[in-house]
């Protein structure tokens, strides 16, 4: 996976700093993140579960321009999202996701331009429930991985600093296996995830 970074790292970097339009700028975007297959978790023990919608989610990241057309992008996303099933369970999935990736802008006037990205993405779930059957315990699970990412979205130049941009994200999948405190583990879910947001870029 290192090198698999390195090379595509090395293919952005390659680009001439001297370009005409180049530079480092932040961003801070929110929105919405969507899990899916994440009523898997429980399935099979709670047949009714529902699943989990959309999440609150919080976008801070940065990156650097090296031309008007070619750039990379570092982002890191945080969401929680809890439901309630029939059994008045609370059941509770966090994740965090740590993101890199090339992006290529087309620019269609002065003031409006299009994007998309692909990269990596470190996804880390965490979910966790108190379940009640013949005896109590806690459901619980956590797990880690890196996967391919992509993204596509358009952006509002107000000036030469300020933009404010909309972008959709996929973040890839996740394989979650939940375990109970008591002994036994439940049918692991193959979650995937995505987010919508829209937020505000300063160029420095």
């Amino acid at each position: 996976m290192k090198k698999i970074i390195s090379a595509m790292l090395f293919s952005v970097f390659s680009v001439s700093a001297d370009a005409a339009d180049h530079g480092y700028y932040v961003s801070v975007d929110s929105g919405r993140a969507t899990f899916s297959h994440a009523e898997d978790v429980l399935r099979g023990t709670l047949p009714d579960t529902p699943g989990f919608s959309k999440a609150a989610t919080t976008r801070v990241g940065g990156g650097f321009h090296f031309n008007e057309y070619l750039g990379v992008d570092i982002g890191y996303l945080m969401n929680q999202d809890s439901i309630s099933d029939s059994f008045l369970i609370k059941q509770t999935l966090k994740s965090s996701s740590l993101l890199i990736a090339a992006f290529g802008t087309y620019p269609v006037n002065e003031a409006f331009e299009l994007f998309g990205k692909l990269g990596l993405a470190n996804n880390r779930l965490t979910y966790s429930a108190p379940f009640q059957t013949q005896v109590s315990g806690l459901v619980y699970g956590s797990a880690t991985k890196t996967s391919m990412m992509f993204g596509l979205g358009a952006q509002y130049n107000i000036n030469k600093q300020w933009s404010i941009r909309m972008q959709y994200e996929n973040l890839g999948k996740t394989n979650l296996t939940a375990l109970i405190n008591l002994g036994g583990v439940l049918p692991g879910a193959n979650i995937g995830m995505s987010a919508i947001t829209v937020g505000n870029v300063y160029n420095f």
